[in-house]
């Protein structure tokens, strides 16, 4: 009786040996099937890799060039501007401060820039900025190193620029009073409804002031209208100026 029960025993656990040893089988046919398919699955993506490298690489190479190529194209300009900047002959009499927009905040993109010289510099509120093109705006704040300048495409003029509109020998005075964002015009007021002037007719700072020197380019009459109750007339000035790409001004501090 014992013996049969011993031989019982041992033929149940040579039983559970064998399902062990089948299921450990078959998991190592398992894993070495997947592990097949993860061979392959690894060729293919490197032939994939392989074939997109050979068709982006070309493209990537040509856009870094193109990039490069607007990168100097770009630096080419700004010097070009600069060196503009600095032969101002037409105000050799003026004593002028070359600066760097150094902030622009985007909420007030075209109301006004940060440049990197202030009250050290000699610069002081209600100083005009300009460009080789014309007129950029006033200075309206001022640290110890830099200054803010509100720009004469804001849509709200604080600063009032007393300024002529020529007509061959006949001068006209008026003052800059705000700007049209929809047409991009710069607003002179002021200017009596007899005058003469005419479309291309140039403004420019008036002698008028003691706060900013004569002739100082503001612009080119673009369109003539008169006021609503028809006294005077308001003059719709184009400027040269790119005020969406401002990188230097220079401040005109006065006369040497």
């Amino acid at each position: 009786m014992l013996k049969k029960t011993k031989n019982f025993i041992h033929h149940h656990h040579l039983f559970y040996c064998f399902i062990i040893l089948f299921g450990f089988l078959f998991y190592l046919s398992y894993v070495l099937y997947e592990k097949e398919d993860l061979w392959d699955f690894e060729k293919t993506l490197k032939n994939s890799l392989a074939s997109i490298e050979k068709v982006v690489t070309p493209h990537i190479v040509v856009d870094y060039q193109e990039t490069e190529n607007l990168f100097t194209e770009e630096k080419e300009e700004e010097l070009k501007n600069l060196r503009e900047l600095l032969n101002l002959t037409n105000l050799s009499s003026f004593k002028l401060e070359h600066a760097s927009v150094i902030q622009r905040d985007a909420m007030h993109y075209f109301q006004e820039i940060t440049i990197d010289k202030g009250k050290e510099d000699g610069i002081d509120r209600g100083l005009l900025a300009i460009t080789e093109k014309g007129i950029v705006g006033v200075v309206q704040y001022v640290t110890k190193n830099t200054a803010t300048i509100r720009l004469l495409c804001a849509e709200e003029a604080i600063f009032k620029i007393a300024v002529t509109a020529y007509h061959g020998d006949s001068m006209y005075n008026g003052v800059v009073t705000g700007y049209e964002k929809e047409t991009g015009e710069i607003l002179v007021t002021s200017i009596r409804s007899q005058s003469t002037v005419d479309i291309g007719d140039v403004v420019k700072t008036s002698s008028l002031s003691n706060l900013y020197p004569e002739g100082l380019t503001l612009g080119a009459i673009s369109r003539i209208e008169l006021d609503e109750v028809g006294v005077s007339k308001i003059l719709h000035v184009k400027s040269d100026v790119d005020f969406k790409n401002l990188k230097y001004v220079s401040i005109v501090k006065g006369e040497k």
